[in-house]
């Protein structure tokens, strides 16, 4: 479900180029779409941000920020969940490899 917590989200639409004087255009948007807008800014073909060969690097998908930048976007999805669920001690599951260390889920 889309829903917007009580603290309103926007995002850049259109973004002149530095020489223009045109504004930059925003919309507000429910966090649904702020966390859909973030994903695709990160994992977006950015032709200013070329890697050694020339290729365009892909931030959230590609090279060594993959794990670092999707624990950072769990982390934001997590505390958008807890202010809209107003429960601070709201989390995520996630598999503790501390305690639990896999074998007993692959044993026949």
């Amino acid at each position: 479900a889309k829903y917007s917590s009580n603290k309103p989200w926007a995002v850049v639409l259109t973004e002149p180029a530095r020489s223009s004087s045109t504004k930059v255009t925003m919309q507000t948007v429910t966090s649904y779409d702020l966390f859909v807008y973030l994903h695709h800014m990160a994992a977006r073909e950015n032709d200013q941000c070329k890697g050694r060969l020339g290729t365009i690097i892909d931030f959230a998908h590609e090279g060594p920020t993959f794990l670092t930048w999707h624990r950072y976007y769990l982390l934001l999805f997590e505390r958008e969940l807890q202010t809209i669920t107003n429960d601070s001690s709201f989390a995520l599951p996630y598999w503790d490899w501390e305690t639990h260390t896999g074998k007993e889920i692959f044993n026949d």
